[in-house]
């Protein structure tokens, strides 16, 4: 089937959103409409769409990756209204760890490059929690790749279930109740999570673990659970992992595996999570098999980031500029200036971007736009991970959201 016919009476390609930015191709699909590969002034970009009379999710996920922006958060370019549509504008990323595992031979990724990602995915957890919010959906499909120079880095996606959980002003934690529901992916979920009590920062941190267990091993010992209705599988999901120890869960795994499971099933509700003792379990795992601190991959040389060009597409006005387009440069340095975030940036990582990656120049040449909240708009932000009730009035105009 050709791309034409495949996407036909698809009414964002060929567009000019925001009379900016040209939709190029579809990538994909997610929980709230397609994503889109758009092109403006030779750099690439991801694109959102919601129906606006009908959902609010978009919205919600602009507020919050603009407050929780920082490390391997990825930015919001533009947001507003095109026709009965929300459209959401920002970083465009490669491929989820999911994704790369079932394109690798194995069906899993090395031990040693999983200590790699988990340093990093325990650096973003550290940022999102800093800031006073859980994720509590982590799972192999929100961990995205970036592309072109910043293919090296691992980024976290979908905030739609992120929560406070603690009062911005006073600090106080949220106290612990049950919620009467299950939030997340149960195969990921914490055990008490699926108890259906409030999440914290342990349960992220355990969600976690069974992420690192799975890409590790390509399955966990509750995957293949089959149940008639979803109340039966969760509580047998969450039976196994109760029945299931840390020995036996990481079986074949170094023992920093199973440390980090006992640590973080130990943790209180409230307790502060000692995140450098668990990112330093992951590097000592990696120097006792032989690795070191790179970032080198199983996939490197393997796998493509994306594909640009619409397949058959023929027009060769377009294929001049796509094929020579330039990435957007990696935008870390704009905000290492903030104190509280630079603390947790990894001194190698910190070494690669000032020395190695990116001249000034770059930096510079960014296309990321100056955007200050209102502080209205802001108190709400803080106050309010739920859903946002001021609408934002920006018409057919681009509503730039990025700070």
């Amino acid at each position: 089937m050709s791309y034409d016919n495949e996407h036909k009476g698809d009414q964002f390609l060929g567009q000019k959103i925001f009379n900016k930015y040209k939709v190029i191709k579809r990538l994909g699909k997610g929980s709230f409409g397609y994503i889109y590969l758009v092109e403006y002034n030779n750099k690439l970009y991801a694109m959102k769409s919601e129906n606006e009379k009908k959902d609010y999710l978009l919205e919600k996920e602009v507020y919050l990756m603009s407050y929780l922006y920082g490390p391997r958060i990825p930015y919001v370019k533009s947001f507003g209204q095109f026709g009965d549509y929300n459209i959401l504008v920002m970083e465009l990323l490669g491929k989820s760890l999911e994704d790369i595992m079932q394109i690798l031979p194995s069906k899993k990724i090395s031990v040693p490059c999983v200590c790699k990602l988990s340093y990093q995915m325990l650096q973003i957890l550290e940022h999102l929690h800093n800031k006073g919010f859980l994720h509590r959906d982590l799972k192999p499909d929100n961990f995205i790749m970036g592309i072109g120079p910043n293919s090296k880095f691992l980024y976290i996606c979908d905030f739609g279930f992120c929560k406070m959980y603690r009062n911005p002003n006073t600090l106080a934690h949220v106290p612990m109740n049950k919620t009467g529901g299950i939030t997340g992916t149960p195969r990921f979920a914490s055990i008490n999570a699926l108890k259906e009590f409030t999440q914290s920062r342990r349960d992220d941190l355990e969600s976690l673990g069974y992420v690192l267990v799975y890409i590790a091993k390509g399955t966990l010992p509750w995957a293949d659970i089959k149940s008639d209705d979803k109340r039966g599988l969760y509580n047998r999901i969450l039976e196994v992992k109760m029945e299931t120890t840390p020995e036996e869960l990481c079986r074949g795994l170094p023992i920093q595996f199973e440390q980090y499971i006992k640590y973080v099933r130990g943790l209180t509700y409230e307790q502060e999570p000692d995140y450098k003792y668990l990112k330093n379990l992951f590097l000592t795992a990696l120097k006792n098999i032989g690795g070191k601190m790179d970032y080198c991959y199983d996939w490197d040389n393997r796998i493509n980031n994306i594909n640009i060009l619409p397949e058959n597409d023929n027009s060769n006005s377009n294929s001049a500029v796509i094929e020579n387009r330039t990435f957007e440069p990696n935008i870390e340095k704009i905000f290492n200036d903030d104190n509280a975030l630079k603390a947790n940036f990894n001194n190698q990582i910190k070494m690669d971007l000032q020395n190695n990656i990116y001249s000034q120049n770059e930096i510079n040449d960014s296309a990321i736009e100056p955007f200050s909240f209102n502080e209205n708009e802001l108190k709400n932000i803080k106050h309010d991970a739920i859903i946002f009730n001021k609408r934002l009035k920006s018409g057919n105009n681009e509503c730039c959201i990025v700070m």
